[in-house]
């Protein structure tokens, strides 16, 4: 059975080794310019400055005594040429290649969206390489619509 809870700095580790698998794995097969060595080097912090933040929250997903997800995300206001809404911004997620599949994904989406409701926001986002296709599928069945688009020119 998975439980999805709001990680603390006990577990630092797990946060840092998972996000390290979600750059080795995602971002650095998707975009030539990745830093897959940031989670080793700056993660730790990252996570402390994540649980430091009123605007941030950091899930992880335990299934039989060890992690198997991570979810990362914050919330802000809009800028200057949108009306002043509140967004939660779902950064980073990442679940284990055993746990896939299994509805791990889908709780810590609902934990995060329950999150950004209880926060005030009005919409919620999350930005995924194109390439990722399994990826887009799973944001699309979790109620994520295309709003935008970026491209990159390569010079």
């Amino acid at each position: 059975m998975v439980e999805v809870h709001v990680a603390t700095e006990a577990y630092v580790d797990d946060v840092v080794e998972l996000e390290r698998r979600l750059f080795a794995e995602d971002s650095g097969r998707h975009d030539r310019h990745a830093d897959v060595d940031w989670p080793a080097r700056e993660g730790a912090q990252d996570f402390a400055d994540l649980l430091a933040n009123p605007d941030a929250i950091v899930f992880l997903a335990r299934a039989e005594r060890r992690s198997v997800g991570l979810l990362m995300g914050y919330t802000a206001v809009a800028g200057t040429t949108r009306k002043p809404v509140r967004s939660a911004v779902l950064r980073s997620m990442y679940v284990t290649t055993d746990a896939r599949r299994t509805g791990v994904a889908s709780a810590l989406i609902t934990e995060f969206l329950d999150w950004a409701r209880r926060t005030g926001c009005v919409e919620a986002q999350v930005d995924h390489f194109v390439a990722n296709t399994s990826a887009g599928e799973l944001y699309e069945s979790s109620g994520f619509e295309v709003h935008a688009l970026t491209r990159v020119a390569h010079l």
